[in-house]
């Protein structure tokens, strides 16, 4: 066979490959809906091979998109079963247990002041770990207030503390 003879055979084959994915794709596209529904009849032997499925939702989870709004709690709570529709119950709620939080170890250990500026920097030691910080800052969930030469005084859960060199 001669080269061009097989390039001929070459395209003509392509060409019906291409022709039967367009078909197909046309076919796909063209085809109308139909919906198929599957019934099983209650009271079948299939029925009781399947067993219902039930969940509970509690749904006591803080939004976190409605932080700053105050929370609506609810007594009810969805039950869906597999089956049937949703059956609301009533739940009881329970308080969380407030935890107060211990002040971490504060040192206060300095003051920087620029000569450019006003603003001053103050280096405090919370925990193990060196924070340079101004006032306003929120640092490990303390809010600084005040620097001064020779005292800081940090916010912590609406309590105000005043620590000094």
């Amino acid at each position: 066979m001669t080269t061009k003879r097989k390039n001929t055979i070459a395209i003509i084959a392509v060409l019906c490959i291409w022709g039967y994915v367009a078909l197909k794709m046309l076919d796909y596209f063209n085809a109308e809906d139909q919906t198929i529904v599957n019934v099983i009849p209650q009271n079948s032997p299939l029925e009781s091979l399947f067993k219902k499925d039930t969940f509970n939702l509690y749904l006591n989870y803080e939004d976190p998109f409605l932080r700053s709004r105050a929370k609506a709690k609810s007594n009810y709570s969805a039950h869906k079963s597999h089956g049937g529709g949703s059956i609301i119950k009533k739940t009881q709620t329970v308080k969380p247990i407030e935890v107060v939080k211990p002040w971490p170890p504060i040192k206060f250990n300095g003051l920087m002041k620029s000569s450019n500026s006003n603003s001053a920097l103050g280096i405090i030691n919370i925990g193990s770990q060196s924070h340079l910080v101004r006032v306003g800052d929120f640092v490990s969930g303390l809010k600084i207030l005040s620097i001064t030469a020779n005292n800081i005084q940090v916010d912590f859960n609406g309590e105000v503390k005043g620590f000094g060199k």
